[in-house]
């Protein structure tokens, strides 16, 4: 994983608990790319339990989010732990997401 990258997405993952704190969460509801955005920072597969407490989104909502990205090819299910869900990013969820922090970080420096 590219470190610049993992790094700007540490940011905007900081920055948005940070407005959700504010401003509380239900107005700016960014599920999926909450989710897209950690799974680039663990960089590895993720229990879906732990997960949840990471991104602080209740298990059912985050199972939902888990099955779009993954119906959309943007994350895979795991077998990082047998007998336990985990997800990952995709190789194409992880190059898209790649290319978006790599444009933003372009943008950032012009």
């Amino acid at each position: 994983m590219n470190g610049q990258n993992a790094n700007l997405a540490r940011q905007i993952i900081a920055l948005n608990q940070k407005r959700d704190a504010r401003f509380g969460q239900h107005l700016f509801p960014d599920s999926g790319w909450e989710v897209m955005l950690a799974m680039h920072v663990a960089d590895r597969p993720v229990r879906t339990d732990l997960f949840a407490q990471w991104v602080k989104m209740p298990d059912r909502i985050l199972s939902r989010w888990l099955e779009l990205l993954t119906k959309e090819g943007l994350a895979t299910r795991s077998t990082f732990e047998p007998g336990l869900d985990c997800y990952e990013l995709s190789p194409a969820g992880r190059a898209d997401l790649d290319a978006v922090l790599h444009e933003v970080r372009l943008e950032q420096a012009a």
